[in-house]
C-alpha cells in the first residue's frame, strides 16, 4: 500500500523510510500528522511505540479523514478525467495542440525553480 493509498482508505500511516522518493510523501505524512516515520535503522521498541501511538491517538485518524475529503473534493473522478482527455484528444486530431514538445524539461515535469 502507498501513501496515497492509505489515505484513501483513511488508514493512518507508520511509514518506514527506505528511499528518497518515498521521504517526500512520508514528510508530508507527518506535516498533516495523518501519521509518522520511522527510520529504517529503528528499534524494536521505538518501533512498537510509534505503531501504539497512530493506533491509539485519534488525532491521526482525524487527519488522515480530513485528507481524504480534501483528495476527494474534485469536480470529477479520475476515471471521468481520463474520459474527457482521451476524448479531447480524439476530437482534435491528437496531441500536436497541446505543444507539450515544446517545453523545456523542467516545465514538463512542472518543476518550479526560484
Amino acid at each position: 500500500m502507498n501513501v496515497e493509498d492509505a489515505i484513501q482508505h483513511k488508514v493512518p500511516v507508520v511509514g518506514i523510510s527506505y528511499s528518497t522518493s518515498y521521504d517526500h510523501y512520508l514528510r508530508q505524512i507527518v506535516k498533516y500528522e495523518a501519521g509518522i516515520i520511522s527510520l529504517i535503522d529503528f528499534e524494536t521498541q521505538t518501533f512498537v511505540d510509534k505503531l501504539r501511538d497512530v493506533l491509539t491517538n485519534e488525532r491521526y485518524q482525524e487527519n488522515v479523514n480530513k485528507l481524504q475529503r480534501l483528495l476527494n473534493d474534485q469536480p470529477q473522478t479520475s476515471m471521468e478525467r481520463a474520459v474527457w482527455w482521451i476524448e479531447y484528444v480524439a476530437r482534435n486530431g491528437g496531441t500536436k495542440p497541446l505543444h507539450v514538445r515544446h517545453l523545456s524539461w523542467f516545465e514538463y515535469f512542472l518543476l518550479d525553480f526560484k
